[in-house]
This record gives structure tokens, sequence and C-alpha cells, in this order.
């Protein structure tokens, strides 16, 4: 998350991920006054003119915030509320209106009271980049990952048919598309990691000519050999820090402990708002799919009280094996100081 102060009351936020549009959809709350551009339709007041018809044009408009949901994703966050101000005469204030917020908006937000909790939320965390590529003779996966959301890119062909069905491979066009897919997804300061069979991977590295970290056990190429690597030891090894290892983490030791039939953990909604509500939560990571079973306010109450009880908290989405799988666990899970009844 961007963010620069603008005075006591105000702050401009460029959200750049979906945990960032989650933090918001946290921070937000009713009366809240809220400012970005949005699109507004002036009607036309001609003779002859069609009513449905109008002129669509790009405005800055603050709204006084009456409700807010995530819009059908986590990487949307839609604001409703009441004109409060607009830089077009045009616009009567007091109308409804909803402002959509995405990845790359920046809006401003305005509170009347920021509680330590708020300013706390909004505080970039030190969030790593990584390109995985994941390559043999045949076929190469391009993704990055960033924070706990894995964005994938097409499979690249070589063209090389195997043994049974021999083809004539171009390794430099091969290596050139490759590159090129990494160049569509990286940003500044991105580790570049390859992995996948044979030593197609270190010619990778040569011809690229940049530092990589070459990561050897990886024994397929494609989507396939990301999805191996996410939930090997050695993605945990070279990945330590990264808040979507911190989540598997948080998995890992609650499938541990189930097999113990360990108390210090809880499974799904109920259990652990339980849990948060007696200040027994250590840490917590929860998907998307929560949101299928448990009303949305619902979910941000937990996690805002959660916080404010100083619980480490990790969001995942379906992108990744780790949020399919804490999906199939109730969509949240947590890991306690001492175990409960």
């Amino acid at each position: 998350m961007k963010t620069r102060k603008i005075d006591a009351d105000s702050v401009a936020v460029v959200p750049q991920d979906a945990h960032d549009i989650m933090i918001l959809r946290r921070i937000i709350s009713k009366g809240d006054h809220i400012s970005g551009h949005t699109h507004w339709v002036l009607k036309q007041d001609r003779e002859y003119s069609r009513p449905d018809k109008g002129e669509r044009i790009k405005v800055m408009m603050s709204i006084h915030v009456e409700r807010l949901s995530l819009d059908d994703t986590l990487d949307r966050l839609r604001i409703h509320g009441l004109v409060h101000e607009s830089d077009n005469e045009h616009i009567p204030h007091g109308t409804h209106h909803s402002l959509l917020v995405s990845i790359g908006d920046a809006i401003r937000i305005t509170k009347k009271m920021w509680t330590r909790t708020h300013r706390e939320m909004l505080k970039p965390l030190n969030r790593e980049g990584f390109v995985l590529v994941a390559i043999d003779r045949t076929e190469c996966g391009v993704a990055r990952l960033y924070g706990t959301h894995i964005q994938h890119t097409a499979n690249i062909r070589s063209g090389f048919g195997g043994k049974q069905y021999r083809t004539t491979s171009d390794t430099k066009r091969y290596f050139g598309d490759i590159v090129q897919a990494i160049n569509t997804v990286y940003q500044k300061d991105d580790r570049v990691i390859l992995l996948g069979p044979g030593q197609t991977k270190n010619q990778l590295s040569t011809y690229m000519k940049i530092t990589t970290v070459i990561i050897e056990g990886v024994d397929t190429g494609g989507a396939d050999g990301i999805h191996l690597f996410t939930r090997s030891e050695s993605f945990k090894d070279t990945m330590a820090e990264s808040q979507l290892v911190q989540a598997l983490n948080i998995l890992d030791e609650v499938m541990v402990m189930a097999g113990r039939s360990s108390r210090r953990f809880t499974t799904g909604f109920k259990e652990t708002a339980a849990a948060v509500k007696l200040g027994a939560v250590k840490s917590l990571a929860y998907s998307n799919g929560i949101f299928g079973s448990v009303d949305e306010d619902s979910v941000v109450s937990l996690l805002n009280e959660a916080e404010q009880s100083g619980v480490r908290i990790y969001g995942v989405d379906s992108s990744t094996d780790v949020g399919l799988r804490i999906s199939n666990l109730g969509g949240v899970i947590s890991i306690l100081r001492y175990a409960l009844n």
C-alpha cells in the first residue's frame, strides 16, 4: 500500500494488490469521506433528446460513505454513498453514487477519528516480489508472486515434440518468448526464480544475463511446475519471509496439531471468532472462500477485532494452493496461544 499523509484527518492511498483492497475494506467506515476519480453520466437537457442518453465524463468526487462491499472478488471495492463534493458544477450534491476502487487507483480517506489500529494497518508491509519461471524443453510457465497472490501468464511452448514426435525447436525464439513473458509481470527489485528438470533452466539463466536464483528438485515445467514448487520445502526455504509462506506455515502447523488431536488451533468462522473474543489467537490465516458462507461485515469485524488484539493476520486467495486448502477448512484457521476446551 502506497500512502501519504495529507493532514490530521486525511490520508492518500494507492492499493497495490488484493490484500490492500481488503485492508481498505477494513479501514473505511460509514460516515467517512472518500475522494477519487469516477465516471458520471451528464443527462442531455435539450428538446427532443432521449432521457436515457447522456455524456459519460470522468470527474473527481468526494462521497459520504453509507455502505461498502467487496465487488465479487477481493481486488475491487465498491463504495456507496452521497456526493459530498465534485469538480464539476453540473453534478448535484446529495445524490447517490458509487465509487469503484481497484488495484492502482488513488483515493483519499478522510475520517473524523483515526485509531492506532487504522494507522498500523496502513503501514506498508515488507513484501518482496518473485517472478517464478518453471521451464523444461517443451514448455515454460511464468508467474509473479507478490504478497499472497500469484499472477499467472499463459504457458509458452518450445515446439520440441519429444522422442516420439520429434520436431525442430528454435531455442533462441523459445527463450526470447520467455523473456518477453517475464517482462510483462516483472516489477523493479523482483527476484527471478528458475526451476524445472534438466539443464534448460541453467541455459535460460545464461541467456538472460541477469541475476537469477536456480532451484533444483522440481521435475516438471509449465504451470504444473509452479504449482509443485509452491508445495515444496524449497519454496519455504527460498521465500521464508514472504506473506504466502507465513500463511502456509500456519496451515501446516494446524494440520500437524490436528493429527495430534491438539486443541491449540481453530478452523472455521465460529470457532475462530470465539477464540478471538477470548484473546487466545496468536496468528490467523483466511481465504476469500470464507465470503461464500459468512456475511462480509462479520468477517471484517472478526479481522479488526483480531488486529486490535495483536494477532498476525494473513489473507490468501484461490489463485494459490494454500488458499484452496484454507477454504476447505472453513475459510479461516488460527494458531492459539493456549489450548481451549
